[in-house]
């Protein structure tokens, strides 16, 4: 019997063949289940003929004729558009020209061509060709003219599927009615298999037990209850699979938790760059952070697995700011190394770098100097005057001294700096003074005989922060510009050098003069 299927051969759909084969096999899929597939589905390659077939199964030749009809109504099942064996029967023979076949129960079908008269013209339509036999356990497709690299997709595209025995997954992490999360295996991810661009191969995403793209961990993450619109669309995009981690964060336990947020590492320290930012993996780090912290044995695991994380929050002020420049570059010359992490760590007991920093005596505490320190300031102030004439702007003098004399502090020198409301361009015309320096501190340390140049650099690098930022492009002109003025003026800077190893070799107190 000759069955029509209203479908013309020049319908334009264009599916590869990863696409046709996958929707081959997911109609044994469907009707094994995740938990039996592996054992379940067979399939034999050749002469050119792939077999595949599931014992015990049988369905309705019915479900095939018409686009829209599908068993797949129920949340086991990978597909549900219910045109798949159609399309992919007409992508097969029409661009693929291979021969397909399907038997269950008592009937058979071939999928061929038949004419029909359509205003007037003759206009070639699939079409299956039906047969009556014996009834039979067994579904079984065949498929006629398969090539070894059309069997090598085919291989691949069993891998697109959901199943435990996956040999891209690794080892069970979680698994719930809503979904799974194993570790990712070694075995490579086949180039046919969809990706998300941004993340490549490393991790999968199962979406509704069909493999739909990658994620940037080594992760392979399922959730049962995806259901996707667009049919057309190979692959996530990479807001979704940020989605999909969300919704599977929401089902976890403490310690699931735990072992998710190890794998998200490299986002401990993420913020959202606005208030509704769907790429951020932001909040599922904090809903994670949020599991933990309300398990109280499986937070003290954390903290025993990571001790040396500090959390930091948002520096608002220019004061704030300033402490964490400080607090960094304290926190970076300390013996132990520590992992800065987002605020939401506070949750789990973690102390912020600011606190931590306070906590050693890692913070600039500026004191009065001695005679023998204002004495150098001075030297260092007259010398400064003599050789950079019109280069900085002291509207109103030189800046208040200050000495830093805690040893745990890195700093060499600090100025403490405010905007001026309107920048003054330097008499010399080639920069603009955006801040005024109100103070400058140097380190005790620096104040002995042979460490003239340490003090006299640290100070003119101070002073040029009126210009702008360490990482300013006007901050790096005027160091290179001041360096070339003390150059070019070495005699006086020679007669400084012994004026400083005079007073700092007598360690007495010596006659003050005025600024």
């Amino acid at each position: 019997m000759l069955i029509p299927l209203n479908i013309v051969m020049t319908y334009p759909v264009k599916w590869t063949k990863y696409q046709v084969l996958r929707d081959f096999i997911q109609n044994f899929y469907d009707s094994t289940g995740f938990s039996d597939f592996h054992e379940r589905f067979m399939y034999k390659y050749e002469e050119r003929v792939l077999r595949m077939w599931v014992a015990n199964s049988s369905f309705s030749y019915e479900w095939l004729l018409y686009i829209g009809a599908s068993t797949k109504g129920d949340q086991n099942k990978a597909g549900y558009f219910g045109e798949g064996f159609k399309i992919a029967s007409l992508c097969a023979v029409r661009d693929y020209h291979w021969d397909v076949a399907i038997q269950s129960s008592d009937w058979s079908i071939r999928v061929t061509l038949t004419d029909q008269i359509i205003d007037q013209q003759n206009v070639k339509m699939l079409a299956y060709d039906k047969q009556a036999i014996p009834q039979q356990p067994v579904s079984l497709l065949e498929l006629k003219g398969i090539e070894p690299e059309d069997y090598s997709v085919f291989q691949h595209t069993i891998l697109s599927f959901y199943y435990p025995e996956n040999p891209l997954l690794g080892d069970l992490i979680w698994s719930g009615e809503q979904g799974a999360i194993y570790s990712r295996s070694r075995f490579s991810i086949p180039n046919e298999l969809p990706t998300v661009y941004q993340y490549g191969k490393k991790g999968i995403v199962f979406c509704a037990y069909q493999m739909l793209g990658t994620n940037p961990f080594n992760l392979a993450v399922c959730i049962h209850n995806y259901r996707r619109d667009d049919r057309e669309r190979r692959a996530l995009y990479s807001y979704e699979v940020v989605s999909i981690f969300g919704k599977l964060s929401s089902y976890m336990d403490a310690e699931t938790s735990m072992k998710m947020l190890i794998y998200l590492r490299r986002y401990w320290n993420s913020h959202s760059k606005k208030k509704i930012d769907i790429h951020s993996w932001s909040p599922i780090i904090d809903t994670l952070i949020y599991k933990i912290s309300r398990d109280a044995l499986t937070k003290t695991q954390f903290r025993k697995c990571f001790s040396h994380l500090l959390y930091t929050e948002k520096a608002k002020t220019v004061q704030q700011q300033n402490r964490r420049r400080q607090a960094k570059s304290w926190l970076a010359n300390q013996p132990e190394r520590y992992l800065l992490v987002k605020e939401t760590f506070r949750y789990l007991d973690y102390s912020s770098l600011e606190d931590f920093c306070e906590s050693r005596g890692g913070f600039v505490h500026g004191e009065t100097p001695n005679p023998m320190q204002e004495h150098g300031f001075l030297i260092l102030e007259k010398l400064t005057a003599s050789v950079f004439p019109g280069f900085f702007v002291l509207s109103d003098g030189f800046p208040e001294r200050r000495i830093i004399q805690n040893a745990n502090a890195v700093y060499h020198g600090m100025a403490v700096c405010q905007r001026r409301a309107k920048p003054i361009l330097n008499s010399m015309g080639s920069l603009l003074a955006k801040r005024n320096i109100s103070a400058i501190y140097l380190k005790y340390t620096v104040f002995q005989p042979h460490l003239f140049f340490d003090a006299l650099s640290t100070y003119i690098h101070e002073i040029c922060h009126m210009f702008g930022s360490d990482s300013s492009q006007a901050f790096s002109l005027a160091l290179t510009l001041s360096t070339e003025i003390l150059l070019k003026n070495y005699s006086a800077v020679v007669l400084a050098e012994k004026q400083w190893i005079s007073v700092m070799s007598e360690k007495s107190q010596v006659q003050l003069y005025d600024r």
